[in-house]
């Protein structure tokens, strides 16, 4: 039973992890679908009209330099990345895209769709970095267990000097991130849509 039960949650967690980018779209916009056609109104995203609009177009923008900052730096199942970003934390991209989510949020302003959202990001993406982890651990048997002894999980154990070298635009450019970025601009300019004529 217990043998069945951990290849369940296996089978799940991996599902989970594959489809994480279409069930967080799918969910979060669903949400928005359901707070337009509800009639709620954002915040403006310009300061000279709402203060707590801008500053989560600043903790957005601060989540899109994150996960530019990882993008410039990973190159995906080659090397362990354990520069830049990664030495503070090892999942700086995951850490970026909460931050975007939370400036949205903020912008956005309504309590059911923030505890919405940040259920959504806990239920999809605590697995998937389980699972990431399961995977990096196995593929990097060597220097593994001394990265994750000096550099924690979302929050620094130390500062070093690591952070400010090998960040590429050419990595950056081949990990696709500019997609993210302008996204972030177009979905920043449609809130701005949105409040304007709502």
């Amino acid at each position: 039973m217990g043998e069945e039960a951990k290849t369940f949650k296996d089978i799940l967690c991996q599902f989970v992890s594959k489809k994480r980018i279409r069930i967080s779209f799918t969910l979060i916009g669903s949400i928005i679908i359901y707070l337009i056609v509800s009639g709620h109104k954002p915040n403006s995203i310009l300061p000279w009209i709402s203060v707590s609009g801008f500053i989560g177009t600043l903790i957005t923008f601060g989540g899109v330099f994150m996960r530019s900052w990882a993008a410039g730096v990973i190159k995906k199942q080659k090397t362990l990345a354990t520069d830049g970003p990664y030495a503070l934390c090892r999942h700086p991209l995951y850490l970026g895209s909460f931050f975007m989510a939370l400036g949205f949020l903020i912008i956005i302003g309504h309590y059911f769709a923030t505890l919405a959202v940040i259920a959504i990001i806990l239920s999809v993406y605590i697995p998937t970095i389980r699972k990431e982890e399961r995977v990096i651990s196995e593929h990097f048997q060597d220097s593994w267990p001394d990265y994750t002894r000096d550099v924690g999980l979302i929050f620094p154990k130390r500062l070093t000097n690591r952070i400010w070298i090998s960040w590429s635009f050419s990595q950056w450019f081949s990990n696709k991130e500019f997609q993210a970025s302008l996204a972030t601009i177009v979905a920043l300019i449609l809130v701005q849509f949105w409040y304007q004529n709502s």
